[in-house]
């Protein structure tokens, strides 16, 4: 299924010259965004991208005054999913969006996306009433009171969704992060436990590691750091692993 996005910056007040960089923080607020979104259109088929049979002169006009770009990218090539994407800048995996049926939680993400707290921790409570066993929804909700810096509400979410589905490393993994600072070791058995589902998760390996060291019991963060040494993409994660390494050495001339 093919799929096309247009994203334009419609307001002249926010118009600014390519010269002067990245906008400051809030400097665009109160700007207007138009979002256009067609299902199941061809690049081959605007005029803005090289079809001379004049079929989308309004699109056409919209992207010879603003910005076009060669190259788009969709996380997932349905309909809900990728919208779900667009507006909250999560990947389905994250959101939970994975086909077409699940409008009553798409829904909820992008209230959560927009800031409307109240109503979309109805509509999660909503689906959770009726299908209490989705592992998925109590994940969403966590990340969801864990946005909002509702720890313990985050917790007992991230519970039910590891409770239902035990394989949900996702899950464990944020039930770690939710738990961090309120009671270390249920966090470090948490990310443990994802580590063990999830082991090329490199930036949970890295965490993992780094809690470990600072821990009571450092030396058996040492395992987790000579695996993120040996294993962790340097392109990615080079100055990670120079913080490893120096970590690693320091706990290893501790070693009897």
């Amino acid at each position: 299924m093919g799929f096309a996005l247009l994203a334009l910056i419609a307001a002249s007040a926010c118009r600014r010259q390519a010269d002067e960089g990245i906008a400051a923080s809030g400097s665009l607020r109160g700007a207007n965004v138009l979002l256009v979104t067609i299902d199941t259109l061809r690049q081959d088929r605007v005029g803005a991208y090289g079809n001379a049979n004049g079929l989308t002169p309004t699109l056409d006009r919209l992207a010879s005054s603003g910005v076009r770009f060669a190259h788009a990218f969709t996380p997932a090539p349905l309909t809900l999913p990728a919208h779900a994407s667009i507006l909250t800048g999560l990947l389905p995996r994250r959101h939970g969006i994975h086909n077409n049926t699940s409008f009553r939680l798409d829904l909820a993400v992008v209230y959560a996306g927009l800031g409307r707290a109240d109503e979309a921790r109805t509509v999660f409570h909503q689906l959770l009433d009726r299908n209490p066993a989705a592992a998925t929804t109590w994940f969403n909700l966590g990340l969801f009171e864990l946005q909002t810096r509702r720890l313990s509400e985050a917790v007992a979410a991230f519970r039910r969704a590891t409770a239902i589905e035990p394989s949900y490393g996702e899950a464990w993994q944020a039930l770690g992060a939710a738990l961090l600072n309120s009671n270390r070791p249920e966090a470090i058995d948490a990310w443990r436990t994802a580590e063990r589902i999830l082991p090329r998760d490199y930036d949970l390996l890295f965490n993992l590691a780094m809690v470990l060291a600072d821990s009571d019991m450092p030396a058996e963060a040492i395992p987790y750091l000579q695996r993120f040494a040996r294993e962790a993409p340097s392109e990615r994660y080079a100055r990670n692993i120079a913080r490893v390494r120096a970590t690693l050495a320091r706990l290893e001339r501790r070693q009897p």
